[in-house]
């Protein structure tokens, strides 16, 4: 059986200059000394200043953390038992995987005790399969009637608000083929209002896309049309839910550009239902 743990979440928004995820101490098992320390995270970026906007928000809750890798140490108490969410890197056929991206959720998932909690993973995970795949009235449906977006870490902050506004969005991302990312989920934290998931997004870049961006060189290299690129950036995602178990929207930090991440790869490393 696993052990329930009690750990706080600190959801601070809104900055001009975001940073990174910084955790804190360790989980508990409930029913140990209230002296063994608690998990703390701040998902804050560092030199927070808020935006007209975006409103700095803080909650707490009571979670349970699930599927963390084994290596993961979050610091002393926490007893680690928990399972892979993914395969090792050395299991995986491709250098991306998109179709991969909702199997560490549907695993949480089935794990969950709790329904409310089982509950809100199952409708992240429907979400990021909707997405991934391209589907706009299934991701839709997952949404609560006003979801709102807040983006960090990558460039400019952005806030989408609306469904209107959410809608169009995932249409043009669709119509130029960027669903075909991949998130490697590496944890999964649930309460009754919130799933938070923490991982890397890998996505291919075309060479004469990055050449219409302006983007000739990575490293040593020259880029060229035929090329294809490969980022892997750091990313926290936590997700809002109301009272119907709709989410409220997404709030996205990403904890590096993925223009820093690139590295050079063929059409070999892509499975065969993607899409050049």
């Amino acid at each position: 059986m696993k052990a329930s743990h009690t750990c706080v979440l600190i959801l601070m928004t809104a900055t001009r200059q975001p940073g990174r995820l910084r955790p804190f101490a360790s989980c508990r098992p409930a029913g140990e000394p209230q002296h063994t320390p608690k998990s703390e995270y701040t998902l804050a970026p560092h030199n927070v200043s808020t935006t007209p906007s975006v409103a700095s928000t803080t909650s707490r809750f009571r979670c349970r953390a699930q599927n963390l890798a084994p290596p993961l140490a979050l610091g002393p108490g926490f007893p680690g038992k928990y399972p892979s969410p993914m395969q090792p890197e050395s299991a995986m056929s491709y250098a991306i995987e998109p179709h991969a991206s909702w199997q560490a959720l549907e695993r949480a998932a089935a794990a969950e005790t709790d329904p409310r909690r089982a509950a809100l993973i199952r409708e992240v995970g429907k979400h990021m399969e909707a997405e991934i795949k391209g589907q706009l009235e299934p991701l839709m449906a997952t949404l609560t009637t006003e979801p709102i977006y807040h983006f960090w870490g990558n460039g400019a902050p952005m806030v989408l608000q609306g469904r209107e506004a959410v809608a169009g969005f995932y249409a043009a991302m669709f119509a130029r083929g960027g669903e075909q990312f991949q998130v490697v989920v590496d944890k999964v934290i649930a309460s009754s209002d919130n799933v938070v998931t923490e991982g890397q997004v890998r996505q291919v870049n075309r060479g004469r896309d990055l050449r219409a961006q302006g983007v000739t060189r990575i490293g040593d290299a020259d880029v060229q049309d035929d090329d294809l690129w490969l980022s892997n950036a750091q990313l926290v995602t936590v997700w809002p839910a109301d009272a119907q178990g709709k989410l409220v929207g997404e709030d996205i930090y990403f904890g590096q550009s993925p223009m820093q991440t690139m590295t050079r790869i063929s059409k070999s490393d892509l499975p065969p239902y993607y899409k050049l």
